[in-house]
């Protein structure tokens, strides 16, 4: 009849939003979310220094607390990654962020510091999860032709989510209440812990690794073999004892040992320290809305410049920003060791705020430079080599994940103390 669906309309259209649902586009995005809902805001928070209370030293014990949590579970998710689906590494990954942003609104109000120690606990646990499982999910499920599309939605839902901290945070605490020194507007806490609770329930919508329905219909680099018995033609040395336990433990201690690891370590290292040092310098020197409104423009100012500095690592001279990038670290210091001996507390309608947030704005940039510039050396390894020399596998992947979190988490509990 002239107008009426057929059946095998309906059957196209559920057809096509499966394929959707399980491809690679729709896990990119879900990546995205839940990577804008969790680390995201916690960048937001964490770029106002303190986690937006008065005083860094209670949050950096707390820090400690975290960091060495994550120095022992990294490698441990690492193991539960290769012996079971990311997925539900990646949901554990969400479980405890919130409890530590409620954690920080309770000690801002209520001065309740053994919950802060708990969700310390809860969130080095989490991240550790996360941090390990969304970036091998990253280079893992995604086409070797679309991984790039796959990377940078991931990165940038990212950077949506601590931009939009950051303006929830500059809109609640912009008043005149702002111009004192201390922590920022509790309500600005509810909001984020509010946002941070999606991020469950989108873990959950993500697919496994054997239910993804891939472009070019070839395997992703994670399933297993015993959900797909085409894992014989990606790894034909691979068995069932390649995913027990013990075996995990020791493949870990031989990627421990690679000069591949090795070589990374110093850079993964070296990128950590800074948050610390800026974090302490805006709160010791900044009233309330001059932190929210820092904040918020370094984070605008480094999505800008990351898509400037991609630019600038295509080109001929991917070391051309290092004399600049020197300059702006020594500025941020001689303005802090002048604050040292004379007490200042700046507004941002004080005459000197541009000045102290140029160089904090310019750390911020060239340390994002240090960052990004270390990913294509980083995939050079990880896929172009490992690919044609067989030298990785998607295990590799998880370990690696795992061992250089870890040990850029070492360096952190020093500076935090």
């Amino acid at each position: 009849m002239t107008g009426q669906q057929q059946p095998g309309d309906h059957h196209d259209l559920l057809s096509s939003l499966k394929r959707f649902y399980r491809g690679t586009i729709y896990q990119a995005i879900i990546l995205g979310l839940v990577s804008f809902t969790q680390p995201g805001i916690w960048d937001a928070l964490n770029s106002l220094g303190a986690g937006g209370l008065a005083s860094p030293t209670f949050v950096n014990a707390a820090n400690v607390i975290t960091y060495v949590i994550m120095i022992i579970t990294c490698p441990l998710w690492a193991i539960a990654g290769n012996r079971w689906d990311l997925k539900w590494v990646l949901v554990a990954g969400t479980l405890g962020y919130t409890p530590y942003f409620a954690a920080l609104y309770c000690n801002s109000v209520y001065d309740t510091q053994w919950f802060l120690i708990l969700g310390a606990v809860t969130c080095g646990i989490s991240a550790a999860a996360l941090w390990v499982s969304e970036a091998a999910i990253a280079v893992g499920y995604p086409e070797p032709e679309r991984r790039g599309v796959f990377i940078a939605t991931w990165m940038a839902l990212n950077k949506i989510g601590s931009l939009s901290g950051n303006s929830i945070q500059l809109a609640t605490n912009m008043n005149a209440d702002g111009r004192r020194q201390g922590s920022i507007n509790p309500k600005t806490y509810l909001i984020l812990v509010g946002l941070s609770c999606a991020g469950l329930p989108l873990s959950l919508t993500l697919s496994k690794a054997k239910d993804l329905v891939r472009k070019t219909k070839q395997s992703n680099s994670f399933e297993r073999l015993s959900d797909s018995t085409s894992n014989s033609d990606i790894n034909p040395k691979a068995t069932t004892t390649d995913f027990t336990i013990k075996g995990s433990i020791s493949d870990l201690w031989t990627t421990m040992k690679m000069k591949h690891i090795l070589i990374l370590l110093p850079v993964y290292i070296t990128i950590r320290w800074s948050g610390t040092y800026q974090g302490m310098y805006l709160t010791e020197y900044f009233t309330v809305r001059g932190r929210v409104l820092a904040g918020f423009i370094s984070t605008v100012l480094g999505i800008i410049a990351t898509l400037l500095w991609g630019l600038l690592l295509d080109g001929k001279d991917p070391n051309g920003s290092s004399f600049i990038s020197r300059i702006s670290r020594r500025w941020l210091t001689t303005l802090q060791k002048r604050g040292l001996t004379e007490k200042v507390v700046l507004d941002i309608s004080d005459s000197g705020y541009a000045k102290a947030i140029v160089a904090y704005c310019l750390y911020s940039l060239f340390n994002g430079y240090i960052t990004l510039s270390r990913k294509p050396w980083f995939r050079h390894l990880i896929w172009d080599r490992g690919n044609a020399e067989d030298i990785f596998d998607d295990e590799f992947d998880r370990f690696m994940c795992g061992v250089l979190d870890r040990c850029a988490f070492y360096y952190l509990c020093g500076l935090e103390r």
